[in-house]
């Protein structure tokens, strides 16, 4: 069969013409049917079709040409890591810089106080650079408290966790504790079970229960966390000590 390539355009597919034998064509033994691997129509491959010549009747279909279009080259499997890698340096040099351009802020606004029924002044919220960091005994977490005002009820900050580091076991006692992780690799631990979490993940302590984790990364682990008490169980208590 006589096969005629034409290309389309710079870099896409080409189109291939392929022309049948002509009844003349062969040696009269073999068949003159011509044989064709599926089409893949949705590249618009197709067989285009003309009547014969025939005595004493209607013309028979025949085959005029079949057209069937070449795949592009598929590019190297390296590129696409390539360019995933350039995206993940360009996401990092973008949060650096917003961590550069970050201004110090902090907000306060007036509310009404839930258990006087007075408007006061309250910190409402704080950017990255005003978060209140300090050390603890344990040299390998950093703690900020950054919202107290309502502390008999609930309170948040953020942890860090050097690599390598440990946050050790501890009791909830009254308190629930939700965590979530910003950035890093931790495993978490509580009462017998454990469980990694990565950036995104977050799990819950309930009251009453043994908790723990560990940084299993090798980058620093900053992890935001909530802290909710019984208010009931702190009444009663402070209601003890006074008499």
């Amino acid at each position: 069969m006589e096969t005629q390539t034409v290309p389309v355009q710079a870099s896409q597919s080409k189109r291939q013409v392929i022309k049948p034998p002509t009844q003349g064509d062969g040696d009269g033994r073999r068949s003159k049917r011509v044989k064709v691997k599926p089409l893949a129509f949705w590249r618009n491959e197709r067989i285009v079709y003309s009547l014969g010549d025939r005595e004493g009747g209607e013309g028979v279909p025949q085959i005029k040409e079949i057209v069937l279009i070449d795949s592009p080259v598929p590019k190297p499997a390296g590129r696409t890591s390539s360019v995933r890698s350039s995206t993940r340096q360009h996401n990092k040099r973008g949060r650096e810089e917003d961590d550069e351009t970050e201004q110090s802020v902090e907000v306060y606004g007036d509310i009404v106080d839930y258990v006087t029924g007075k408007r006061t002044n309250q910190l409402l919220a704080v950017s990255g650079k005003k978060i209140p960091f300090r050390k603890t005994p344990n040299p390998s977490v950093t703690i900020a408290t950054t919202f107290k005002d309502d502390k008999e009820f609930i309170a948040s900050g953020m942890l860090l966790l050097n690599a390598g580091g440990e946050k050790e076991v501890k009791f909830s006692k009254h308190n629930a504790f939700a965590f979530c992780m910003i950035s890093g690799s931790v495993e978490a631990m509580i009462e017998e079970s454990k469980f990694e979490m990565h950036r995104g993940g977050h799990w819950i302590v309930p009251r009453g229960s043994l908790y723990g984790m560990r940084n299993i990364g090798n980058d620093e682990a900053r992890i935001f966390y909530t802290q909710a008490t019984d208010t009931l169980y702190n009444a009663a208590m402070e209601e003890e000590q006074q008499n």
